[in-house]
């Protein structure tokens, strides 16, 4: 693996150095499309110089609203050569979630798929300071905004030379959303280093292979999708598979016809390979291994045996990925792994006190290199310094490292609620569901899920002399969020459970009962 000097490692640069090296080798498929190294970094120029002469420069802001397609990675190194801030948005976002993303990020310009452009139409009157929106792949029957409007195409008629823009290691590469857990949704600044580290060091401890072939179903607006998957692929000079999402349908047919060697996941994918009939083409493949969150260790010890690929769990935040990692050659199962190296890992009490081998408390670390993770919250310095509290980042989540030195998730601290690899805001739900006129108090919490992680359950009181249908309230929902936060059960109640001092006791609150109405049993279907 090439090593880089700071003054190279832009995600720009890296790019840069990588097309000079690989020139017409296959850097990335997507569908029936292949793009190479040299072929991404001339586009990805064209796209940098067109930003420019919207009158876009370096340090702006442009929110990017995009399902996974080339488009995607023209844009993100586009950005990272003009030194523009790519906004990386997940495109279910919609309502005043998605209206509060792009007005609290200061973004001037929105990059937007048309298959998502009537939900920037449902927002529009409440964007204060976007001027200029560029569609792809067209801007047919979309001419009735009052912004600017760009066509893709247009985006991609300025020069392929390299945008002449002084960028370093530590600006600001991306801004991402990671949810609010007591408040609104937070943007991470993350610099330009952090994505080149985290390329390296998933290269460094899963043994990665330079020409290896990598198979991204991951979201792009994603760390996993950006930072994981894309930046290791460079960085090792090897070729990705892409394709828009995952099917378990097409997963091992796509395994096998595109010769992965590497992939990635997490706990509920691996249930659902497992419930799949075993096959005698069990271990007809070429992956060596995967890189998979939330991993239980029943679940890793049985997915191996029977489809001979290693898995690596992995844990890390949008802040800063990787925390830790099962080593290629030290892993065991059940635990998240030994901190990396690069980052230095105690447990501490409610006090921010270091707690003793084998106790459980909240797992803190900070970097040993610069501009490794992120550099804060944008506009929110309390947040910002809450998190960093005693000169330690503070993950919200409950841990204990053992003797032997392996990390172990315990718990989450946050109030947040993790769905389908998606992390869902309690609050933001409740100010959404809240709104209804029938609803007098509402309450979001976790429920376990039958394939792992989460499901969201809904406890509502409702207004006096009120009725409220389960389905009316999903029939509500549904416009004005992500699919994924809709609820899966909802629950009526005349009170709840509270604290001396009136607070709701929301652990009480986190079970099914016969009490409780089920989306999936009562054959309630969503719409994306």
């Amino acid at each position: 693996m090439d090593k880089y000097q700071s003054k190279d490692r832009t995600v720009g640069r890296v790019l840069e150095l990588k097309a000079e090296k690989n020139g017409d080798k296959p850097f990335c498929y997507f569908e029936d499309t292949m793009v190479t190294y040299r072929g991404l970094d001339k586009t990805a120029n064209k796209v940098g110089n067109s930003f420019l002469k919207l009158g876009l420069k370096k340090g702006d802001k442009v929110c990017v609203l995009l399902p996974n397609c080339l488009e995607f990675l023209y844009v993100m190194f586009g950005l990272a050569k003009s030194g523009i801030t790519m906004v990386s948005i997940n495109f279910n976002q919609k309502g005043n979630i998605l209206a509060y993303m792009i007005n609290n990020s200061d973004a001037k310009a929105l990059v937007v798929h048309k298959k998502y452009i009537d939900n920037v139409k449902a927002i529009e009157g409440e964007l204060k300071n976007l001027d200029k929106l560029i569609i792809c792949p067209d801007t047919d029957n979309a001419s009735s905004f009052r912004f600017d409007t760009v066509a893709w195409p247009e985006m991609l008629k300025a020069a392929d030379e390299t945008p002449r823009v002084d960028t370093h290691y530590s600006d600001i590469f991306c801004m991402q959303f990671t949810s609010g857990t007591t408040g609104a949704s937070k943007a991470i600044m993350q610099p330009h280093n952090q994505y080149v580290y985290a390329g390296e060091k998933m290269i460094e401890v899963t043994h990665g292979a330079e020409g290896g072939n990598f198979y991204n179903w991951f979201p792009m607006y994603h760390f996993s999708g950006m930072g994981n998957a894309t930046m290791s692929t460079l960085l090792s000079d090897s070729t990705m598979y892409m394709v828009e999402t995952f099917s378990l349908r097409k997963w091992w047919d796509d395994l096998r016809r595109f010769k992965i060697t590497a992939t990635g996941g997490f706990g509920q994918i691996l249930q659902l390979l497992m419930i799949m009939p075993e096959s005698p083409d069990d271990r007809n493949h070429q992956v060596k291994n995967m890189i998979c969150a939330w991993v239980p260790k029943d679940i890793q010890e049985a997915f191996e045996k029977r489809f001979n690929i290693i898995l690596q769990d992995d844990y890390g935040l949008t802040e800063i990925e990787p925390v830790s990692i099962q080593a290629w050659d030290d892993r065991k199962p059940g635990t998240l792994g030994k901190g990396i190296e690069e980052l230095e890992i105690k447990i501490f009490d409610d006090y921010d006190n270091e707690l003793p081998r084998g106790s459980v408390g909240e797992i803190v670390c900070r970097p040993k290199l610069p501009f490794i993770m992120m550099t804060g919250y944008y506009k929110q310095p309390e947040a910002t310094l809450n998190t960093w509290r005693n000169l330690w980042f503070h993950t919200g989540d409950f841990g204990l490292i053992d003797s032997e030195g392996y990390i172990h998730f315990v718990d989450r601290k946050k109030d947040a609620i993790r769905r389908r690899g998606e992390n869902i805001s309690s609050q933001e739900l409740e100010q959404i569901i809240g709104s209804h006129a029938k609803i007098a108090e509402i309450v979001a919490v976790p429920v376990p899920s039958e394939l792992g992680e989460d499901e969201v359950k809904v406890i509502i009181r409702l207004k006096e002399g009120e009725k409220l249908k389960p389905e009316e309230l999903l029939d509500f929902c549904q416009p004005k969020m992500a699919y994924f936060m809709v609820p899966r059960f909802v629950e009526f109640v005349e009170d709840f459970p509270r604290s001396e001092l009136g607070r709701v006791k929301k652990n009480e609150l986190k079970t099914v009962s016969e009490n409780t109405w089920d989306r999936e049993k009562a054959g309630y279907k969503l719409k994306r």
